[in-house]
């Protein structure tokens, strides 16, 4: 009989195994790893991608807020550059431009996009029954769609 989570045991393994990660992400894993059937293999993989894309989400606002942190604390204090071996961590400015009469730029300084196509305007004009010449609707490439629950 043919292992149809074949292709979520590696992924799901190495999870499991990575002691970096968070331990309620090492569960999930291992619990789908562990699944026989393949409704409780895709239900627990799915909880564990979950999982995960919490502690992703946490971490990335926890990244902003100590890099501000850090860039705050070495401002005020006129910290040096630090020389933390495998990297160097310091502030510098950022020159921006800001366009003050975007009327007055000359022509040189503005970018012309060049034509694209109008998909979703292509895309009513098929599903319509309309021809577009260069165009045709196509089997799409299927993707995973995760959506929260309002509670």
């Amino acid at each position: 009989m043919a292992d149809h989570a074949a292709s979520l045991r590696a992924p799901l393994e190495k999870l499991m195994l990575d002691a970096d990660m968070p331990r309620a992400v090492r569960t999930e894993a291992a619990d789908a790893h562990g699944a026989t059937d393949i409704e409780a293999v895709l239900f627990r993989a799915a909880r564990a991608l979950i999982a995960i894309e919490s502690v992703v989400a946490q971490a990335d606002a926890h990244v902003k807020a100590l890099r501000a942190g850090l860039v705050a604390v070495m401002e005020e204090t006129g910290a040096p550059s630090l020389d933390i071996g495998t990297h160097t961590v310091g502030t510098s400015l950022r020159r921006s431009v800001y366009v003050t009469d975007e009327a007055a730029l000359p022509i040189s300084f503005m970018r012309q996009p060049p034509p694209k196509p109008d998909t979703d305007a292509i895309g009513k004009a098929l599903r319509a029954g309309a021809t577009v010449p260069g165009a045709e609707l196509g089997n799409g490439v299927p993707f995973l769609s995760i959506r929260s629950k309002k509670q």
